[in-house]
């Protein structure tokens, strides 16, 4: 008799005991800023934390808009002033769509309030710029992808307790 548990158990990926960021392939970076040099820094601080990265950039509220919908981001980071409305209002249409990647938002402005109503609207984490390091980027996008990933686990779990194979297609006794 096979263990009800089976499911469950297959479902769970292992825990990754490499780092999150392999040699090879970079991870996807979707970067969300109105601003060259902002955006220019953030690169650099990648580089610097030793972050392999595939950046792909977006100026305004609507480029990404149209990015979110077409590229599939491993992280996003989001300034929270853009051209075309904010990063709140960016965060309330991703959760309409379910888009799965982490959000960090970065900004130049901005209050505890704001970082709590951020979070609150699906943000892992805020980072005002002025704080910004390659370091305190790393740790904040490596834990977002590690969130991210234990999230998806539990999900791919949660859903095999509830939705158990069919015992008989599997050739199974009951």
């Amino acid at each position: 008799m096979g263990n009800k548990l089976e499911p469950v158990i297959n479902a769970l990926e292992p825990l990754p005991s490499a780092p999150v960021f392999p040699s090879s392939p970079p991870i996807h970076l979707l970067l969300i800023d109105d601003d060259d040099v902002d955006r220019l820094a953030v690169r650099r601080m990648l580089k610097q934390a030793g972050i392999p990265v595939q950046i792909t950039e977006a100026d305004d509220f609507g480029s990404a808009r149209n990015m979110l919908l077409k590229e599939k981001a491993d992280c996003v980071l989001l300034d929270f002033h853009l051209p075309g409305g904010n990063g709140l209002e960016l965060l309330q249409w991703v959760n309409t769509l379910r888009v799965e990647a982490p959000i960090i938002v970065l900004t130049g402005q901005g209050d505890e309030a704001l970082a709590v109503e951020l979070m609150k609207a699906g943000a892992v984490d805020y980072v005002p710029k002025r704080l910004l390091t390659p370091q305190r980027l790393s740790q904040s996008v490596r834990q977002a992808i590690r969130l991210h990933q234990a999230e998806r686990r539990a999900k791919k779990a949660h859903d095999a307790l509830e939705h158990p194979p069919d015992q008989l297609a599997l050739g199974m006794p009951e």
